[in-house]
Parts: C-alpha cells; sequence; structure tokens
C-alpha cells in the first residue's frame, strides 16, 4: 500500500495523465460527465423523493461534490441555485474547471482541503468514485461528517466489485479499497451514517443515501461470518462466459457507437460551458 502523501502527490501530477493521457479534459470526456452528473442527479430525486427546493430556501445552501474532476456536477448544481464547492485532487482538471467554468474548486488532497470547510455547513456532500481510491475511508467519512448540516445528505457512488467483467478488468491500480452492497453499508455504520437508500446489489455501481446518525457507530458490530464475496465473484470471472455475454449483447459495437457519438455531438460546442448549459437546460428539480 503507497502511503498516504505518495497517494497525494500521485493524484495531483499524474493520475488523469496514467489514465486518459492528458492533463485537461477534451470536450467529449466533459459531455460524458455531464450526462452521468445529469442522470445521478436524477436518481437522487426519483429514488428518495428528496424536496431539494427546501434546501434553497436558506441562500447559504452548500453542496460539496469530493473529487470533482473538471466540475460537471458542481456546475450542475451551482445552476439550481446552492452555493456548490469542489474538491479536486488532479492539478490539471482543478485548473480547468476553475478558468473555463469559473467554479468554486479547493484544489489539494482532500485531507488538506476539507479542513478549510466549517463545520455542519453542507446540506449535500456527493462522492462519486472516490470513496475506492481513499486509504482510510472511516477518517475520510468521520470528516465529511463533521461538515455535514444534521439534516444533510452523503451521495456515494462506488464500483460494484462483484460485478461482471473481464477476469484482468476489475482490479486497478488506483483502487485500494474495493466494495459490495454489504460492506459499503458495514463502512457507513462504522462511520456514524445510516443509509437510507441504496441501489441494488447486482448494480454495476453501487449508490448510497446516506444521513448522520449519532450513536450508530458506538454500537456498530461487524458480522463475524463472511462468504468471501470478492473471491468467489473473481472466480466467476471466465473469458469464454464474458465474451459470449459481450457479443449476445453486441457490448462492442454500442460501446464504438457510443464513442463516435460523443465525438460528434462535443465537436458541436465552442467550449466546455456553452455544452454544459446544453446538456443541463431541462434539468429541474423533481
Amino acid at each position: 500500500m503507497p502511503s498516504e502523501q505518495d497517494l497525494d502527490k500521485w493524484y495531483k501530477e499524474k493520475y488523469r495523465q496514467s489514465y486518459k493521457g492528458i492533463e485537461k479534459p477534451k470536450l467529449k470526456y466533459v459531455l460524458r460527465a455531464a450526462r452521468n452528473a445529469r442522470e445521478r442527479f436524477n436518481w437522487v430525486g426519483e429514488s428518495i423523493k428528496i424536496d431539494l427546493k427546501n434546501y434553497l430556501k436558506n441562500n447559504v445552501t452548500k453542496s460539496l461534490d469530493i473529487g470533482s474532476s473538471s466540475g460537471e456536477f458542481v456546475f450542475l448544481m451551482r445552476n439550481l441555485g446552492f452555493d456548490a464547492i469542489g474538491i479536486e485532487p488532479h492539478q490539471g482538471y482543478a485548473d480547468y474547471a476553475i478558468k473555463e467554468h469559473d467554479l468554486n474548486i479547493l484544489s489539494g488532497a482532500l485531507t488538506e482541503r476539507i479542513n478549510l470547510i466549517e463545520e455542519k455547513s453542507i446540506h449535500l456532500v456527493t462522492m462519486f468514485h472516490v470513496l475506492e481510491h481513499l486509504p482510510d475511508p472511516v477518517k475520510s467519512l468521520r470528516e465529511i461528517a463533521r461538515i455535514l448540516s444534521p439534516d444533510g445528505y452523503l451521495y456515494i457512488e462506488v464500483p460494484n466489485a462483484t460485478r461482471i467483467t473481464s477476469p484482468h478488468y476489475m482490479f486497478f491500480k488506483a483502487h485500494v479499497l474495493y466494495f459490495t452492497k454489504k460492506t459499503l453499508i458495514n463502512l457507513l455504520e462504522k462511520s456514524s451514517f445510516e443509509v437510507v437508500h441504496s441501489s441494488d446489489e447486482d448494480s454495476g455501481n453501487l449508490r448510497v443515501i446516506a444521513k448522520l446518525h449519532d450513536g450508530l457507530a458506538d454500537n456498530y458490530v461487524l458480522e463475524t461470518a463472511h462468504k468471501h464475496d470478492l473471491i468467489s465473484a473473481q472466480a466467476k470471472r471466465k473469458w469464454l462466459p464474458y465474451l459470449f455475454k459481450q457479443m449476445i449483447e453486441n457490448k462492442f459495437f454500442i460501446r464504438m457507437q457510443k464513442k463516435f457519438e460523443e465525438k460528434n455531438t462535443a465537436a458541436r460546442y465552442n467550449n466546455g460551458p456553452d455544452l454544459l448549459v446544453d446538456v443541463y437546460k431541462d434539468v429541474n428539480f423533481p
């Protein structure tokens, strides 16, 4: 396991280059991220019927997107009326979000930047594909508990460690943790959060909405029975059934078609702000 300092330096200077070969996002990636942000926002409202409009009765209502990338979700929340903040460790992507979209992005590691946020001041904290990168998730979640308002929500999305993939696709050097639905809920309860809604346990990505629950961590008891779900899931990942499933569902063609569409659609825009305004033009509170 790399040290926290080594991880912070790698995410700041090399993560995006290693992952996508670029220091700042291309418009086709901004388009993809914006569509994901729109779908994630809609899932919150449709799944648990949160009346987010009520949050906006107070003009200091704040949202925080941890791991905000090039700023698409922060941009959306700002357009909806929130005082929207982001924390992004990668210098190039943080600079892009600040300069291109004029967003309030705290550039740097979560452990450094979250200390700048006032206690109990955030009404909605979001973490999309971030938790699996953190070497000490309990510490990070307890810091989030410090800044979350008593009536606030925490929205997390992580890859499902039991999902069907190719035998060699599941594990990434940037991921220090892997979650099943059960272990994700265990982690949140240990960190004083109560899950109020979640996606199905066989979803490709696991999503949970949680609220603070005082005393939950004090009463937390880890179940002793363990069925080694990660080992069982990896044992089922065989090339032949995986390739057969890809062929039956025409996954390769669908992926190529999607990439082609994203490239052509993104080419219609002169810049990121115009693209985001257009993608979000019909997004409203559920």
